[in-house]
């Protein structure tokens, strides 16, 4: 448990993580006597230790959290994760319930295929799990391009909010993967240097939110930033199955066009009447007005009134101004960093480096 700002949260977290615990974080204006009196409490009363999953012989992958915490009263746990074939499946918990090994074993009827709206909601939430779980491994074992890959492709595809890809969803513009990756592992590696202290603590609070995700929503996609403020976005949208961005005016949809070809449909004509009747994520694209631009099928569909493809009422109300100036007072506050980062790489290695001429060093000005 670490109270206040002034903790070194890599070294908590890395212990919970090598003894199979977990760690909490109290930060200043929380009620510590709550926090403690409920820890004490859930440690006093556990229900299953050594706690595993089997899910029989269903072919899964990207399950998380990978290593389940030890079962107290009233807490639960849920898993995500991906799978194949579907149907019926029986699953078991197994742990240790005192000394007693016990398991507990249930069947479910699992649907095959992705058809169900009323379960739009869960991909972003094991999108959201598996961010967490990436962005803890680079915090405390390093990153390198492929792990930084995934969390920016998850973070667009699934229109997760992190501190390190926010500018996903402030861009006016599409932004390349490229691009992309080359602005994340550079506000991940600035973000590597703070071991210790609010920046740091506030990192690992927004690991543990990600990985313990429970609802989805606009209100849940948010983050911790270095001062510890909430940062929400109104620039990303969950329709069904889809994510769109606000783009300068227009909803674009998460997903690149590819090789699509470009089609643009009027407002009101028989091609938009068709597609809202026979497409169910178009017409409930529409929701969010009429300056969509998403794909169907083979095409990349564009919406069009009186001449426009994108609302000039949505850029007005785009609440880019107060987002870019947060990232210009980061930037500011980074300077200082990168200039520390300059003097360190002019300071002499070894002594051989030194002038040892005092006389030469009286000459010097003086600074």
């Amino acid at each position: 448990m670490g109270l206040g700002h002034d903790v070194n949260a890599h070294l908590l977290d890395k212990l919970a993580e090598a003894t199979g615990g977990s760690s909490e974080y109290i930060v200043p204006g929380e009620e510590i006597d709550a926090k403690v009196a409920g820890l004490y409490d859930r440690l006093a009363h556990p229900v299953l230790t050594d706690v595993e999953v089997h899910f029989g012989q269903l072919p899964t992958n990207s399950v998380y959290p990978q290593k389940l915490p030890t079962l107290f009263r009233g807490s639960e746990v849920m898993v995500f994760g991906r799978y194949r074939d579907g149907g019926k499946q029986t699953f078991s918990v197994a742990g240790k319930l005192g000394d007693k090994p016990v398991e507990y074993a249930c069947t479910a009827n699992l649907p095959e295929k992705p058809t169900d709206s009323g379960n739009d909601f869960v991909a972003p939430l094991w999108a959201a799990r598996k961010i967490g779980f990436l962005l803890q491994e680079i915090r405390l074992h390093g990153a390198n391009d492929e792990l930084i890959g995934e969390v920016v492709r998850l973070s667009k595809r699934f229109g997760i909010v992190t501190e390190y890809t926010t500018f996903l969803a402030t861009a006016r513009g599409e932004v390349s993967a490229g691009e992309a990756l080359g602005m994340a592992k550079n506000q991940m590696g600035m973000a590597a240097e703070q071991k210790a202290g609010k920046w740091a603590v506030n990192q690992a609070r927004n690991d543990q939110q990600l990985q313990q995700r429970g609802v989805a929503g606009a209100q849940a996609n948010s983050y911790f930033d270095r001062r510890g403020n909430v940062v929400t976005t109104e620039n990303i949208r969950q329709v069904g199955r889809r994510v769109f961005y606000l783009r300068d005016g227009q909803w674009v949809e998460s997903e690149d066009a590819g090789k699509r070809k470009t089609r643009v449909v009027k407002v009101d004509d028989k091609e938009y009447q068709d597609l809202v009747r026979n497409h169910r994520d178009f017409a409930q694209s529409q929701q969010l007005g009429w300056a969509v631009q998403m794909n169907i099928g083979d095409e990349r569909i564009v919406v069009e009134k009186n001449g426009q493809q994108k609302d000039e009422q949505l850029r007005r109300q785009a609440p880019h101004e107060q987002i870019e100036e947060s990232q210009q007072q980061l930037q500011q506050q980074q300077l200082p960093m990168n200039q520390m980062q300059q003097f360190r790489n002019q300071v002499p290695r070894n002594l051989n480096q030194v002038p040892q001429n005092r006389k030469a060093l009286q000459q010097e000005p003086k600074q």
